[in-house]
């Protein structure tokens, strides 16, 4: 089971909906759901337990940037983000993402380190192909954990993914947010929106199934 499924799963839970066949669209970020006529498509999900143990983490920016994931795959996001050992960063590699035995449970070290950091660097693979709807968990997590994504040019994610959530590019680094506190309020805000189950969405995938 991918993560993608496993997390749009676990937030359809929170609503009662169980059981339910997902078709995933991993390349275009995209969940779909349907019944015998009708397809219903949603992007990302996460369950709002997520937010609540991330909501419980000691959030003292004790680091400027963070990175915890895999470095070793030889698809060139070690390079990418070398630099980034000259400031006040957390950074490390981890196997966690990776690992189906525990890939699937809340990562409170991951989650504690992004919690403490101003800056989430969110890169993908350079040597992964690119098209226009890339995407990562990455971004949503630093929002999630009130941490401005750091966006690399090396791996730009689509649009429609991003949406209007408020990034720095990896070129602008280092830099200094003046309004830090309130941007990533606002991210936040519309991370919950974008990448949580709303109640609109959740009528409709009970009314496509039949559950209301």
């Amino acid at each position: 089971m991918l993560l993608q499924e496993f997390l749009f799963k676990e937030a359809l839970k929170e609503h009662g909906i169980e059981d339910v066949k997902l078709k995933l669209d991993h390349k275009n970020g995209q969940t779909s759901i349907r019944n015998k006529v009708e397809k219903f498509s949603l992007g990302i999900k996460y369950p709002k337990y997520f937010l609540s143990n991330i909501a419980k983490l000691d959030h003292t920016k004790k680091y400027d940037y963070c990175f915890i994931g895999s470095t070793t795959d030889g698809l060139g996001r070690s390079e990418i983000i070398e630099r980034y050992y000259q400031y006040n960063s957390k950074l490390g590699h981890s196997s966690n993402g990776r690992d189906p035995k525990i890939k699937f449970g809340f990562d409170e070290n991951y989650y504690q380190i992004m919690a403490n950091s101003k800056f989430g660097l969110a890169p993908g693979h350079p040597q992964m192909p690119k098209h226009p709807n890339r995407w990562t968990y990455r971004f949503i997590e630093a929002a999630f954990c009130r941490a401005i994504p750091v966006h690399f040019k090396e791996t730009i994610y689509g649009d429609s993914f991003i949406k209007d959530i408020f990034y720095v590019w990896d070129d602008d680094v280092p830099c200094v947010i003046d309004n830090h506190e309130e941007i990533v309020e606002e991210n936040y805000k519309k991370a919950v929106e974008y990448w949580t189950l709303q109640p609109n969405e959740v009528k409709k995938i009970k009314q496509l199934l039949k559950l209301s």
